[in-house]
C-alpha cells in the first residue's frame, strides 16, 4: 500500500476499490501474522518499514500534515510489536519450507 500511496493514488479521499483492497490485503496479513506464518511477518515488516521510510521522507521535504504524525507514531508502534523476540521465535515457515529442512 506504501507504493500506491507514494504514487499518488487517491488524492484526500482514496477510491473504494483502494480501500477494499487495503482491507482485504490487511485482513490477510493479520491473519497470516496470527497463523504465525513466517512470510506474513516479513511482509508486515517490511512493509512497515517503507512506509515509515516513506513518512520521514515527507517529513524532511516539508510536505508533511501535522495531524499524519499519527501515522508516523503508529508505524513506529506496529514495527515494535513486529519485532518482539517472542513473536519472531514463534514463526513458523509453510509446511513446504519445513519439509525442504529449511
Amino acid at each position: 500500500m506504501w507504493a500506491l500511496s507514494f504514487a499518488g493514488v487517491g488524492g484526500k479521499e482514496p477510491p473504494r476499490a483502494y480501500l477494499i483492497g487495503d482491507v482485504v490485503v490487511g485482513a490477510l496479513l493479520y491473519v497470516g501474522l496470527w497463523l504465525r506464518w513466517r512470510v506474513a511477518w516479513w511482509l508486515l515488516t517490511v512493509g512497515t518499514f517503507l512506509g515509515l521510510l516513506l513518512d520521514i521522507a515527507w517529513f524532511i521535504g516539508g510536505r508533511y500534515v501535522g495531524s499524519q504524525g499519527v501515522l508516523l507514531v503508529g508505524g513506529v508502534i506496529e514495527l515494535a510489536l513486529l519485532m518482539a523476540p517472542p513473536l519472531r521465535r514463534a514463526l513458523r515457515p509453510l509446511p513446504s519450507i519445513r519439509a525442504a529442512g529449511l
